[in-house]
Parts: C-alpha cells; structure tokens; sequence
C-alpha cells in the first residue's frame, strides 16, 4: 500500500488543481494568485508560500494538468487488451470532448504563452517530451510483437501527434469543416494506413 501524502503535498495538489480549473476558463495571461485562492478556498498568502510567484504556480499548474491526464491515459490503456487497440484507445482520447476538452484547453494554454514567454518554452518543451515518449513506446512495443508496421517510430509519431492536435484545434475552435466525429475517421485512417495495413 502506498504511503498517504503528506498535509503539504496535498494541500499543494489543491492548488495546482484549483489553476488548472482557472487556467481553463480564464486562459493562463488572466488567471490572478486571487483567482486561485478563491477557487482553492485558501489565501493569497498560503498560495505564495508554496508558490513564491504566479509565474511559477501558474507552470507548475500546466505540468500538473499534462501529467494528470498522461496518467489517466496509461489507467486507461491497461484495460484496452492488445497494443494495437491501447493505440486506437489513445486516438480515441484525444479527441477533445468532454474532460478531454479541458485538457487540450490546458496544452493550447501551454503553446500559446510559450510563443510568447521564453521562460515558459522548457515546460513545455518537458511537458511534450513525456508525451512523445509515451506514444513511442507504445508504437515500439506493438513493433517488437510484430502487430504495426517497421517505420520509424520517432518519425510516424511526430507525424501522429501533429495531426492529432491540428485536428482537436479545429475541434475546439468549433470548426464547421472538422468535428469529433470526422477527426476520429481521420486519425484512424492515418494509422490504418500507415501503421496496420502491412504485410505481417
């Protein structure tokens, strides 16, 4: 059994979930240390004392969120039986529906200040990595057992991962040219194509 966190480490998850929330609805530029004490039911004071800045409560919220759901996505992808449909259920997860939708909310949080704050470019340089990596040790793992096809996973993920978020930015802008539904189809005959259909 895992040890029960700490008063502190808690009481530091309530406020880093308390940021995620606001940085969802109010975007990351109008988010306040207020803002945060508020929804977090504590003070301005306690935030700052785990938190001497709000650059810094406000990056520690964006690794929070990618972390979190990165998590969420390997509970998720345990119960999805062969590595082929862990992959399918990963696509399945991006597309930004529901909590999904916070989610990606946080990631274009992410881009958007990182274009402009260069102190914010190595969370999300971080934050990304973690996620490559993630999806290329699945494509690597179905490789080995011979169920996708040899390319280069680095490559083909770079090239998944691109299509995913151009497509779920369109989903969330309310696109009238691509919806949940036709981001689905489009991904997954991408990996169809690329990926599945070879000679095995």
């Amino acid at each position: 059994m895992s040890p029960r966190p700490s008063v502190k480490q808690e009481r530091r998850e309530k406020i880093l979930s308390a940021a995620r929330s606001e940085i969802v609805q109010r975007g990351y530029a109008r988010t306040r240390v207020a803002d945060i004490a508020r929804s977090s039911r504590t003070s301005s004071a306690t935030i700052h004392y785990y938190f001497p800045t709000r650059t810094e409560v406000l990056s520690e919220a964006l690794c929070f969120a990618t972390t979190r759901a990165r998590e969420r996505h390997a509970k998720d992808l345990t119960e999805a039986g062969t590595v082929r449909d862990q992959l399918v259920r990963l696509v399945e997860l991006q597309i930004p529906v529901g909590a999904v939708q916070d989610d990606f909310r946080i990631w274009l949080e992410v881009w958007n200040e990182a274009s402009r704050r260069p102190e914010l470019r190595s969370v999300q340089d971080a934050a990304y990595e973690h996620w490559v990596d993630f999806v290329t040790d699945i494509v690597v793992r179905g490789q080995r057992l011979g169920e996708f096809a040899p390319v280069d996973a680095r490559e083909f993920v770079a090239q998944l991962l691109a299509l995913l978020d151009g497509l779920a930015i369109q989903v969330v802008a309310g696109s009238s040219h691509i919806g949940p539904e036709e981001m689905h189809r489009l991904a997954s005959s991408f990996l169809e194509r690329e990926l599945f259909a070879w000679p095995q």
